[in-house]
């Protein structure tokens, strides 16, 4: 760190603005250079007799004026809540119960007026040919699901299989006698 770094790092009351390890390289700059150790003092000095002065009462027309200005000056909520973390946190959880008190209402309010149809109600006859389309329409999936198993046990067992077994086989006899 150089003396122009250092002073510019002050921050008019002998305290540097950083932490950690720029507040470590100030401490060592300050330590090694007599005219940074000077100033430092210096500063320090002045903070001590800032510190000793009394606080005034501001004057009634100042106040006055000041209060003026702060109910005039408009302000802008959304701003002033985004501004902060906990702003946004804010902002957030009372979106968030906003959001949970609209679907309360939804479900408890709204939806029960709405009439639910009636539920159908069939025959004795009605409900056995709908029994036996089931069973037929199960009867049938089964089958053919039987013939795809057994097509695709004839394709690799009878097929594919003993083919491939037959060139595994002269392959390893080649292998075997040397050739």
């Amino acid at each position: 760190m150089n003396c122009e770094t250092f002073q510019n790092n002050l921050d008019g009351l002998g305290r540097p603005r950083y932490r950690g390890f720029q507040k470590w390289l100030m401490y060592s700059h300050r330590r090694r250079c007599a005219a940074c150790q000077a100033l430092w003092e210096t500063d320090r000095e002045v903070e001590a007799l800032l510190r000793q002065l009394p606080v005034l009462d501001c004057p009634e027309a100042v106040t006055a004026r000041l209060s003026l200005i702060t109910e005039t000056a408009p302000v802008d909520r959304r701003k002033m809540i985004w501004s902060t973390a906990r702003g946004r946190q804010w902002a957030f959880v009372s979106g968030a119960v906003a959001a949970a008190a609209l679907i309360v209402i939804t479900v408890f309010e709204i939806a029960p007026q709405q009439k639910l149809p009636e539920p159908a109600s069939y025959s004795a006859e009605e409900l056995h040919q709908a029994r036996e389309q089931a069973l037929w329409a199960l009867g049938t999936a089964g089958k053919r699901i039987n013939r795809a198993e057994k097509t695709a046990v004839e394709q690799v067992f009878i097929n594919q299989l003993p083919k491939t077994m037959r060139q595994s086989l002269k392959q390893s006899l080649s292998m075997i006698k040397g050739g």
